[in-house]
């Protein structure tokens, strides 16, 4: 009877770089002859669907995004506001003007 040694598999470590345009286009005309496409081919229609039932961005979700990201600008603005005021603390006296400092000359 034969005994049945274990051995241990080990995992590949994932190693990946992303090309640049022009490496991509190098590799591409060195393979076929030819440079890349303008355009991606289009996705089958199948694949398509999956993904529009995934990610579906109907117009009360993109009005939902659009009034969150509005909260979102709003209070950054009410933040950079406060953030003046603490730096020029005198900011919010829009009665107090350079002409109500003027004295007026007296005559001698």
């Amino acid at each position: 009877m034969k005994k049945k040694k274990k051995m241990k598999i080990e995992e590949k470590t994932k190693f990946s770089v992303s090309l640049t345009k022009e490496e991509v286009e190098h590799d591409f005309c060195a393979l076929l002859g030819t440079k890349p496409p303008r355009r991606p081919k289009k996705r089958p229609r199948i694949v398509q669907k999956n993904l529009d039932v995934i990610i579906p961005l109907t117009p009360s979700i993109m009005n939902y995004i659009h009034a969150f990201f509005l909260v979102i600008l709003f209070n950054f603005w009410l933040g950079f506001v406060s953030f003046l005021q603490t730096l020029f603390p005198g900011l919010w006296l829009s009665e107090v003007t350079a002409e109500s400092y003027e004295v007026p000359e007296v005559p001698e």
